[in-house]
């Protein structure tokens, strides 16, 4: 919450999602709501868990600005985020995406130095849908997107969800656009640990799940949705055989 209310260009509207929790975050929404404002803070609650796919999707219909970033509650952003990426977008309206770098931090009680601002002069890198394919290059909380477009994150899509998404728009709007600046920060390795990251198989079938339904849907033919899925289950064995490594050594 702290890196989104410091942010240097100050969002219009933050939409906070309760996804059915059981453990008092609602409440506590409600009280950053009531310390932050409730002009601009919106309180979504779901009646029971739905899914990250579906309450990003609720936040996304009640929003009221041109562009929609989203922060996952264990992620955050440096201060500049909004006010670099923005800017980028207004200057190339025609994207209808971006993302950006981002920093891991994995100890508890280590904190990013947060005083180091950028300047305008950043380098971009854009990815084809052919890469796409092959590789999510951007990750969720780096997310800003155009509220106006006609894709959404699949209802039911839970395991890389946000890799789907992305492989739809690069191959229906164009390139990904991604900004070379560390301008998120996740706390977590990306697979292995907390959350849902922890359910690795569960994640791989999220990978299958995606490239059928782009074989099922005609975005893709037979022999790539072949190779593709081949591809994710040679790289599904290399994160288990990391991950078993880092638990040897522990």
């Amino acid at each position: 919450m702290k890196s989104v209310v410091g942010q240097t260009l100050r969002p219009l509207q933050l939409i906070l999602v309760d996804d059915g929790s059981t453990d008092g975050t609602l409440e506590l929404m409600y009280q950053l709501q009531k310390k932050y404002g409730d002009y601009w803070i919106d309180i979504i609650e779901l009646s029971h868990n739905m899914g990250v796919s579906i309450a990003r999707n609720s936040g996304w219909e009640s929003a009221k600005g041109e562009y929609i970033a989203f922060l996952d509650s264990d992620d955050t952003w440096h201060p500049q985020k909004l006010d670099i990426q923005y800017n980028y977008m207004k200057k190339y309206p025609s994207i209808a995406i971006t993302g950006h770098g981002y920093n891991k931090i994995l100890s508890q009680d280590k904190q990013l130095t947060q005083n180091q601002f950028y300047s305008s002069d950043y380098k971009v890198k854009t990815f084809s849908y052919k890469y796409v394919f092959l590789k999510n290059p951007i990750i969720t909380p780096s997310f800003m997107v155009k509220k106006n477009i006609d894709f959404r994150f699949l209802k039911g899509s839970n395991g890389f969800e946000d890799h789907l998404f992305l492989m739809k728009i690069s191959n229906n709007l164009g390139p990904i656009h991604a900004i070379q600046l560390p301008l998120a920060n996740i706390y977590k390795h990306e697979y292995g640990e907390s959350g849902l990251s922890s359910k690795m198989w569960k994640m791989q079938r999220g990978h299958f799940f995606n490239y059928k339904y782009l074989y099922i849907n005609k975005k893709i033919p037979l022999l790539v949705y072949i190779f593709l899925s081949l591809l994710s289950l040679i790289r599904y064995l290399k994160r288990l055989l990391v991950v078993h490594f880092f638990k040897k050594i522990k």
